[in-house]
């Protein structure tokens, strides 16, 4: 989703819809799985994107790729909570 995160950043609010519905099809491919593997699935919440070229401490990114990283973090959270026998770990709140 990076090409996504980027043209965000340049100001297509469009490309937040179009990484949401690459996430749904994430989603479902982890469903896909869990139905055909028997054993553990673990899936990790998105981290912070760092390495794009925005700063965390940045004062526009609360509306700008923080916003962006909540809305895909929050709609995996929601939509792989969903699944049975998946869990979900999140690496950032270490």
């Amino acid at each position: 989703m990076t090409d996504e995160a980027s043209s965000f950043l340049d100001g297509n609010q469009a490309a937040l819809e179009l990484a949401l519905a690459k996430l749904t099809a994430f989603s479902h491919a982890i469903a896909s799985l869990r139905a055909a593997f028997p054993g553990s699935i673990i899936v990790n919440v998105p981290p912070f994107p760092s390495t794009l070229r925005a700063d965390a401490l940045e004062l526009s990114n609360p509306g700008g790729l923080g916003a962006f990283h909540r809305a895909i973090a929050g709609g995996l959270i929601d939509q792989v909570s969903k699944i049975d026998g998946v869990r979900l770990y999140d690496l950032d709140a270490l």
